[in-house]
C-alpha cells in the first residue's frame, strides 16, 4: 500500500466515523454505515473517475465539469427521494406496521440513493458507448 493517500483515509475515517455516531449512535448500524460511506469514498479514490492532485493531501479528488454534473444529479435525486419517503411517512405513518421495513433512517436512504445514483450516471454513458459499438460492429 502505497503512504501518498495516507492523510485521505485518515481524514475520511474521522469524518464518516463523527458523521454516522452522531447520528445514529455507537451501534452495530453506525459502525456498518461508517464502513460502507468509507468504503465508497476509497472506490471513488481509485476509481478514476476523477483526477488526483497530490499537492492536496486531504482532499485530492478534482472533478471536472462531467463530474460536477453528475453529483448534482445524484443530489438532487436523494433529496427528492428522502422528501418524498419522509412525506408519505407523513401522511400514512400506518405503512409501517404492515411493513416494518419500511421503518428506515432517512439519512441512510439519502446515502444509499445519492451513491447508487452517482455509480448509475457514472457508468450509464460507458454502458451506452460499449452498446453503440456492439451494434456498430453488428453493421
Amino acid at each position: 500500500m502505497s503512504l501518498t493517500y495516507v492523510p485521505y483515509y485518515l481524514s475520511r475515517v474521522i469524518i464518516v466515523s463523527v458523521f454516522c455516531f452522531s447520528k445514529i449512535g455507537f451501534t452495530l448500524e453506525a459502525l456498518f454505515w461508517a464502513i460502507f460511506i468509507f468504503s465508497m469514498m476509497v472506490f471513488y479514490l481509485h476509481s478514476g473517475w476523477f483526477s488526483v492532485d497530490l499537492s492536496k493531501p486531504f482532499f485530492p479528488l478534482k472533478r471536472d465539469q462531467f463530474a460536477l454534473e453528475i453529483q448534482r444529479k445524484a443530489l438532487i435525486n436523494a433529496v427528492y427521494v428522502s422528501i418524498l419517503f419522509n412525506l408519505m411517512l407523513s401522511l400514512f405513518p400506518w405503512v409501517t406496521t404492515y411493513f416494518p421495513f419500511l421503518d428506515i433512517n432517512i439519512l441512510a436512504l439519502a446515502v444509499i440513493t445519492y451513491f447508487t445514483s452517482q455509480i448509475f450516471h457514472f457508468l450509464l454513458p460507458q454502458f451506452n458507448l460499449a452498446c453503440n459499438k456492439n451494434n456498430l460492429r453488428k453493421l
